[in-house]
């Protein structure tokens, strides 16, 4: 082969080389562009399935939240008319102080008279002591003043009980001696 044909088949394998490439690129391109849309296709579908499934769990958490929200204010409610019964025996309880305190009051007010009257009684008791504690405390004295004449007078009565003892126990002690003295002179 000459270099002109190896020329020519050079050009022609190019030629059918390019010729493939593109055909190649073509459906390369094609397959590509259809992959594509099929992804996209499948990327739009998934998001219209997840939009629809939000859109539903967003329905149902609504429903739910609904639900919830009724059955909220219904313990609410209740609440509130336990409240209210609550407030009137509150009410009640109340008025049952003021009256509690309004007997306070008047026991307060007795007291007070008869407090009153225990100064006044004091007072006069006092008044009725003086003389009571002055004539007492001069009886207390006349009394010392006794005591002390009497424990005198024991002393003394003492001493001249002594002497009279000391006196009898010489004279038991004589007539001891005495009877002796008889009894000899009677046996002789």
């Amino acid at each position: 082969m000459t270099k002109q044909e190896l020329k020519q088949l050079n050009q022609s394998i190019n030629q059918n080389l390019d010729t493939r490439f593109k055909d190649f690129s073509k459906k390369i391109d094609t397959r590509f562009k259809d992959f594509g849309r099929k992804i996209d296709t499948r990327f739009k579908d998934f998001g219209r399935k997840i939009d629809d499934k939000f859109k539903q769990q967003e329905k149902n958490f609504n429903q739910k939240l609904d639900d919830l929200t009724v059955m909220v204010k219904k313990g609410f409610d209740s609440v509130d008319k336990r409240f209210e019964q609550v407030d009137k025996r509150f009410e009640q309880v109340d008025k049952r102080f003021e009256q509690v305190d309004k007997r306070f009051e008047q026991v307060d007010k007795r007291f007070e008279q008869v407090d009153k009257r225990f100064e006044s009684i004091e007072d006069l008791i006092e008044t009725k002591l003086d003389p009571i504690r002055s004539e007492i405390k001069s009886i207390k004295d006349r009394l010392d003043v006794i005591e002390h004449k009497i424990d005198k007078l024991i002393k003394t009565e003492t001493e001249d009980i002594q002497s009279a003892y000391l006196d009898i126990e010489a004279l038991e002690k004589r007539i001891i001696s005495l009877e002796i003295k008889v009894r000899q002179l009677q046996s002789n």
